[in-house]
Protein backbone atom coordinates (compact mmCIF):
# COMPACT_ATOMS: atom_id res chain seq x y z
CA UNK A 1 0.00 0.00 0.00
CA UNK A 2 1.55 3.27 -0.92
CA UNK A 3 0.42 7.18 -0.91
CA UNK A 4 1.26 10.27 -3.57
CA UNK A 5 3.30 12.61 -1.88
CA UNK A 6 5.15 13.00 1.40
CA UNK A 7 2.68 14.91 3.84
CA UNK A 8 4.26 13.06 6.99
CA UNK A 9 3.32 11.13 9.73
CA UNK A 10 -0.69 11.68 8.55
CA UNK A 11 -0.64 9.67 5.47
CA UNK A 12 1.36 6.73 7.32
CA UNK A 13 -0.76 6.21 9.80
CA UNK A 14 -3.92 6.48 7.35
CA UNK A 15 -2.34 3.49 5.17
CA UNK A 16 -1.69 1.79 8.87
CA UNK A 17 -4.98 2.36 9.77
CA UNK A 18 -6.73 1.04 6.41
CA UNK A 19 -4.59 -1.78 6.68
CA UNK A 20 -5.57 -2.78 9.94
CA UNK A 21 -1.79 -3.08 10.07
CA UNK A 22 -1.23 -6.14 7.97
CA UNK A 23 0.69 -3.90 4.67
CA UNK A 24 4.02 -2.59 3.67
CA UNK A 25 3.59 1.03 3.86
CA UNK A 26 5.27 2.70 1.03
CA UNK A 27 5.99 6.17 -0.67
CA UNK A 28 5.49 6.36 -4.23
CA UNK A 29 5.75 10.12 -6.51
CA UNK A 30 7.33 12.12 -3.63
CA UNK A 31 8.51 15.34 -4.59
CA UNK A 32 11.53 14.71 -2.57
CA UNK A 33 13.81 11.68 -1.00
CA UNK A 34 12.79 11.77 2.87
CA UNK A 35 15.40 11.40 5.46
CA UNK A 36 14.99 7.94 6.71
CA UNK A 37 16.10 8.70 10.24
CA UNK A 38 13.81 11.66 10.85
CA UNK A 39 11.04 9.32 9.48
CA UNK A 40 11.63 6.99 11.67
CA UNK A 41 11.78 9.34 14.61
CA UNK A 42 8.56 10.96 13.11
CA UNK A 43 6.67 7.29 13.88
CA UNK A 44 6.21 6.98 9.62
CA UNK A 45 9.30 4.61 8.77
CA UNK A 46 8.12 3.99 5.14
CA UNK A 47 9.22 0.98 3.81
CA UNK A 48 10.38 2.05 0.55
CA UNK A 49 10.01 5.60 -1.46
CA UNK A 50 10.39 6.81 -4.96
CA UNK A 51 11.22 10.22 -5.94
CA UNK A 52 10.23 11.86 -8.96
CA UNK A 53 12.45 12.75 -11.59
CA UNK A 54 14.36 16.09 -10.73
CA UNK A 55 12.40 19.00 -11.52
CA UNK A 56 13.29 23.14 -11.50
CA UNK A 57 9.96 23.25 -9.23
CA UNK A 58 10.98 20.94 -6.41
CA UNK A 59 13.72 21.33 -3.76
CA UNK A 60 15.28 18.08 -4.31
CA UNK A 61 18.43 18.57 -4.78
CA UNK A 62 20.98 15.70 -6.31
CA UNK A 63 22.63 16.05 -2.98
CA UNK A 64 19.53 15.61 -1.10
CA UNK A 65 18.64 12.31 -3.03
CA UNK A 66 22.71 11.57 -2.33
CA UNK A 67 22.33 12.09 1.04
CA UNK A 68 19.11 9.91 1.33
CA UNK A 69 20.14 7.02 -0.66
CA UNK A 70 23.80 7.45 1.44
CA UNK A 71 22.25 6.87 4.94
CA UNK A 72 23.09 3.73 6.62
CA UNK A 73 18.97 3.14 7.29
CA UNK A 74 18.58 3.23 3.39
CA UNK A 75 19.12 -0.34 2.33
CA UNK A 76 19.38 -0.31 -1.72
CA UNK A 77 20.54 -3.00 -4.51
CA UNK A 78 24.02 -1.01 -4.25
CA UNK A 79 23.84 -1.27 -0.44
CA UNK A 80 23.33 -4.94 -0.68
CA UNK A 81 26.03 -5.49 -2.69
CA UNK A 82 28.74 -3.71 -0.94
CA UNK A 83 28.47 -6.07 1.59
Amino acid sequence: MATDYLQGKRDYDALVKLTNGKKIIGLAETMNAPDPAKSIADGAPWAYWITWARRDWNGNSPKDIKASMNNPLTVSLESKNKN
